[in-house]
């Protein structure tokens, strides 16, 4: 990553802003956001409450989309953030309607007590 720009090095490294544009790239390209944007802003609106679009990323869930109510009290989420899928209602939703085999990787893999 040093060799291609996309870290800074002083003390310690961090990510650089080319990796910053490459995601906004990537963000760009989902088209899934910006056919669910006005729909996501007219139920934000319906019932003033945030709405968030996640999608399925193997076995994590991904916050790709929000829009903001105008509620004092607010959850907190980024877009990119990742999740496990029974961590959360929204990944809970995309983890009830995975097929069973799904499922019974996911509990190979997670321990949940």
């Amino acid at each position: 990553m040093v060799k291609t720009k996309n870290t800074e090095q002083d003390v310690r490294y961090r990510l650089g802003l080319k990796l910053l544009e490459l995601g906004n790239i990537v963000s760009e390209q989902l088209d899934l956001r910006t056919i669910a944007l006005p729909w996501m802003r007219e139920l934000c609106t319906d019932i003033n409450e945030a709405v968030h679009l996640v999608i399925l990323d193997g076995d994590e869930a991904v916050y790709i989309e929000k829009v903001e109510s105008s509620q004092a009290v607010r959850l907190h989420t980024r877009v990119g953030k990742r999740s496990d899928l029974y961590i959360g209602s929204r990944p809970k939703l995309l983890l009830a309607y995975l097929p069973e085999t799904d499922w019974e990787t996911l509990l190979e893999k997670n321990d949940f007590y």
